[in-house]
């Protein structure tokens, strides 16, 4: 798939031939992955179905920052952003144990089993910023719970709080999924980490919203949409298991210090995809090496959710921080995330200004409801 979509970029291969051969391979392998579940291995389609998310994003996010640079032409751009989508959608199904409009008993069932494969493959759908990637939470939920989650994230409501809910909440969902899966992660505090962590990587590869975004790209699910953006990044912020910035530091301090402890389950993620890491240009980067978006997935779980909210703790969380981490997280937060501020409210230069204001793109989710009023 990577050597189709290299000749395309390059204008070796007709990039429609290209985008079909490519939809092909993946098509083929989702079905040797989903037709036997376990043949290779309990976590071998955790394995490809999060591989393949990952280079999918990534084809997608260089697909357009090559056209928006005009390196190469929109034509073969296009054609790859949208084979990028369908394909996601393909692998999102897959995943999916009783996905919307499904056809019959073909579509039912999922071949992720396992706390350790089902967060393995979310962890690669959502890292590269790719199409769907906040509704991949909804097949996490069920998988791990046995019970389906019916909040939108759209509107602003949070999977990862139901999951926790459901797993360590005060009326936990009983039944042997949910029961294996708490096991899995021993406790709210290493549910809470591991989220975190996952989160990490999200956030460190967003797409570069300073790059155009040429309308002949725009996509559904692959737009400069800010409040498609705001939900995307709420998927995680709105995990919050901490409501002040001293426990803010204190959980991103644990965060980084558990790292590697034996029988981490963070370890056990890891392993799932190990086997298949085929060499293309997507080196897996452990979240303790991205202190930039360690501190922002942070800091986006004490940022305001809604217009009017104060933003003391969050601004506290920032002022404790060294000069440096702060100006190195500035600079990821004016790479990810747009500027919805207008040029007078923005106040100085301070990088903790400027991360705040970023941060303020959670407010923009669940607007339309508003707008449509």
């Amino acid at each position: 798939m990577h050597r189709l979509a290299r000749a395309a970029l390059v204008g070796k291969l007709d990039p429609v031939v290209a985008s079909a051969a490519a939809e092909m391979l993946i098509g083929s392998a989702l079905t040797r992955v989903t037709a036997v579940p376990g043949d290779h291995g309990d976590h071998y389609a955790a394995a490809v179905m999060a591989q393949a998310s990952r280079y999918l994003a990534w084809l997608a996010n260089t697909s357009l920052t090559l056209s928006a640079r005009d390196v190469i032409a929109a034509s073969a751009a296009r054609e790859l952003v949208a084979l990028s989508v369908r394909a996601r959608l393909r692998i999102l199904r897959a995943a999916d144990p009783d996905p919307l409009y499904a056809e019959g008993a073909a579509d039912l069932g999922t071949p992720l089993s396992g706390t350790a494969g089902v967060l393995a493959w979310i962890s690669g759908f959502t890292e590269f910023h790719g199409a769907h990637q906040a509704a991949g939470f909804y097949p996490v939920f069920e998988i791990l719970t046995g019970t389906k989650f019916l909040g939108n994230y759209w509107d602003g409501s949070s999977v990862l709080t139901g999951l926790r809910e459901a797993l360590f909440g005060p009326e936990t969902v009983d039944g042997p999924a949910a029961d294996a899966t708490r096991l899995a992660f021993g406790s709210a505090g290493e549910f809470d980490r591991i989220w975190t962590l996952i989160s990490v990587g999200a956030i460190a590869t967003l797409r570069d919203v300073r790059v155009s975004h040429p309308p002949e790209l725009i996509r559904p699910e692959f737009t400069p949409d800010h409040q498609l953006l705001g939900a995307y990044l709420r998927s995680f912020a709105s995990h919050r298991y901490f409501s002040t910035a001293e426990q803010a530091m204190s959980a991103l301090t644990r965060t980084i210090a558990r790292a590697g402890q034996p029988h981490d389950l963070v370890r056990a993620v890891r392993g799932v995809t190990a086997p298949v890491s085929w060499s293309v240009p997507l080196p897996t980067v452990d979240p303790q090496q991205r202190p930039s978006a360690l501190v922002l997935a942070t800091a986006c779980r004490l940022a305001p959710l809604a217009a009017g909210e104060p933003d003391g703790e969050l601004r506290a969380f920032l002022a404790a921080l060294p000069q440096r981490t702060l100006e190195a997280t500035a600079r990821l937060a004016t790479r990810a995330l747009p500027d919805t501020e207008p040029a007078a409210q923005r106040g100085t230069a301070d990088p903790a200004d400027l991360i705040a204001g970023r941060l303020r793109v959670l407010e923009l989710v669940g607007t339309h409801r508003a707008d449509a009023a």
